[in-house]
């Protein structure tokens, strides 16, 4: 029987020697983390003092607001984001070289740019071009749009160029329309093979969004560093804390339930 793997099996002294590293890499986070907790326990951090400042009722309720504010931003960005990179993924593969220029250019353009850069740029740059004043929350938005746009018409793309071609083909051949081959035919398939992709952009676009606290946009981030100018700095380990339990909590549902809809469209 032919054998479908691309790798060697490791032998037994190869599984020895990861058994070992994996040991001693082991050994040496447990060490770092006793450490850290030592040396935490030794400045008093831990105390439960500093840490029963996350049940007060006031911090609570800043933590969601602010954390509804990412939210907000996040929603809102990775609708637009797709929006954008579905019409320049179109653009990209049109027979029009102009338009397949244009869009690889700006492709090619924002992915080399910092997310920062962007959000500088919309939130300094457009009041200063047009004379318009612009929020913070549409400048953050504006921002991740930009750069997520890219991103999202070359997962577009991908999915486009999977598809076996005499799908469009034979849609044309039957008269149907390039409108409506797109939006019955092809794009369903390409949302169902790219969406550990489109979920993994949402993640990334909801951590993305606590760069807003450089323009004063209120979100998670910015709340907990607020909550931590008015409580006290020794209450930032338990306020830092708990705003990194609200991100992993968001992350680990996007994940769970992107591993829902696989199932289910598959």
């Amino acid at each position: 029987m032919m054998s479908t793997e691309l790798y060697d099996r490791p032998g037994p002294i190869a599984r020895r020697r990861a058994r070992l590293w994996t040991a001693a890499a082991a050994v040496v986070a447990l060490a770092i983390a006793i450490w850290a907790v030592a040396k935490l326990a030794s400045q008093h951090v831990l105390d439960g003092d500093n840490w029963i400042v996350l049940t007060q009722p006031d911090v609570l309720s800043a933590l969601l607001a602010g954390l509804l504010a990412t939210l907000k931003v996040a929603g809102v960005s990775v609708v637009l984001s797709l929006v954008l990179g579905l019409f320049i993924a179109l653009g990209r593969m049109s027979k029009r070289r102009w338009l397949s220029v244009a869009s690889r250019v700006w492709i090619e353009a924002l992915r080399g740019l910092p997310e920062l850069l962007l959000i500088f740029f919309i939130y300094l740059g457009f009041p200063a071009v047009t004379g318009a004043s612009i929020s913070t929350f549409w400048a953050l938005v504006a921002g991740l749009v930009l750069y997520e746009s890219a991103s999202m018409a070359e997962a577009f793309r991908a999915g486009f160029l999977a598809l076996p071609k005499g799908q469009s083909e034979a849609a044309t051949a039957l008269g149907v329309r390039y409108v409506k081959n797109l939006r019955y035919i092809l794009l369903p398939q390409v949302i169902r093979q790219i969406l550990p992709n489109l979920v993994s952009e949402m993640v990334r676009v909801t951590k993305a969004s606590s760069l807003g606290f450089v323009i004063g946009y209120v979100e998670l981030l910015l709340t907990g560093e607020q909550a931590i100018e008015y409580l006290g700095g020794q209450y930032a380990v338990p306020i830092f804390a708990g705003v990194a339990v609200l991100y992993i909590i968001i992350c680990l549902i996007l994940s769970r339930v992107s591993h829902i809809l696989s199932k289910r469209l598959s």
